[in-house]
C-alpha cells in the first residue's frame, strides 16, 4: 500500500492545481494537522516539474543588406524560391536554417541551434556563394557585415496553453511574448530582437565614426583611430 506521502504526490500529479483542503478531503485526513506538510510537498513538486522543463532557442536572427551587383533572377534559377506572401521576399532554405531577401536589399539569417558564427557563415555561402550570386573578392566583406537581430527562446511548461500574442512591447524593447504558438503549444515563447529604432541608431552611430575617420585622415590623420585620442570604444 502507498505511504501517505506517495498518495499527496498522486494526487498532486494529477491535479497540479488542486487545494490542500481538497487533497485532505480526498485521503480523509485532518486538515490542520497535514496542510503545511501538504504545503512543502506541494511546492517541493513544482519546484522538481520546473527544473525539468527544458528551456530551447526556437531560432536565432540576423540581418545584413544584399549588394548591388546581386540578382533575383539568378537566385530563382540557383535554388531560392518566390515566397506568396505580398512582400514578394526569396526564401532560401536548408538545414542550418532559412534566409529572406526582401525586395528593398535586407536580408534576414535564421539558424537553427546550435548558433556559431561558422553556421551563419555556412548558411550566407550556401544561398550566395556556391550559387554564384557573388564574387569571391567580395564574399568576406559581406559575411562579416551581418548583424545580430534576436532569436525566439522558448520555456516548455508542460501543459496545452490556450494561444495568446502580446505586442505591447515590440515597439519600444523588440520583445513579443505568446502562449500555445502552433509551434509549441506547450510553451511560452518570448521573441526578442533589437528594435527598428536601435537598428537605425546603430546605423547612425556608423556612419558618423567612418565620416570622422574620414576628416581626420584630410586633416593630416591628427584625429586617426589608432591615436590614443580617439576613444572609438565609447561609440562603437
Amino acid at each position: 500500500m502507498d505511504s501517505l506521502r506517495q498518495r499527496i504526490i498522486k494526487e498532486i500529479s494529477n491535479n497540479p492545481l488542486i487545494s490542500t483542503r481538497n487533497i485532505c478531503q480526498k485521503l480523509k485526513i485532518d486538515y490542520k494537522k497535514y496542510k503545511q506538510y501538504i504545503w512543502n510537498l506541494k511546492t517541493n513538486y513544482k519546484n522538481e516539474q520546473a527544473s525539468n522543463r527544458s528551456i530551447s532557442f526556437h531560432a536565432v536572427r540576423f540581418y545584413g543588406f544584399a549588394l548591388k551587383s546581386f540578382s533575383r533572377d539568378l537566385a530563382l534559377e540557383k535554388g531560392w524560391i518566390l515566397s506568396k506572401s505580398k512582400n514578394k521576399r526569396l526564401i532560401y532554405k536548408c538545414s542550418l536554417g532559412r534566409l529572406e531577401w526582401f525586395l528593398n536589399g535586407r536580408i534576414t539569417v535564421w539558424i537553427h541551434k546550435p548558433v556559431s558564427e561558422g553556421r551563419l557563415f555556412q548558411i550566407l555561402c550556401f544561398g550566395f556563394s556556391y550559387s554564384g550570386l557573388i564574387e569571391e573578392s567580395n564574399l568576406d566583406a559581406f559575411l562579416h557585415s551581418f548583424k545580430y537581430k534576436g532569436a525566439h527562446l522558448v520555456q516548455d511548461v508542460g501543459e496545452s496553453l490556450p494561444y495568446a500574442k502580446n505586442t505591447t512591447l515590440k515597439g519600444s524593447l523588440g520583445v513579443v511574448v505568446k502562449l500555445g504558438d502552433k509551434s509549441h503549444p506547450k510553451g511560452l515563447e518570448i521573441e526578442f530582437c533589437l528594435p527598428k529604432w536601435a537598428e537605425e541608431f546603430k546605423i547612425l552611430t556608423e556612419l558618423n565614426i567612418k565620416t570622422i575617420e574620414s576628416f581626420a585622415g584630410f586633416l593630416g590623420n591628427t584625429l586617426s583611430p589608432k591615436s590614443k585620442d580617439f576613444p572609438r570604444e565609447m561609440v562603437s
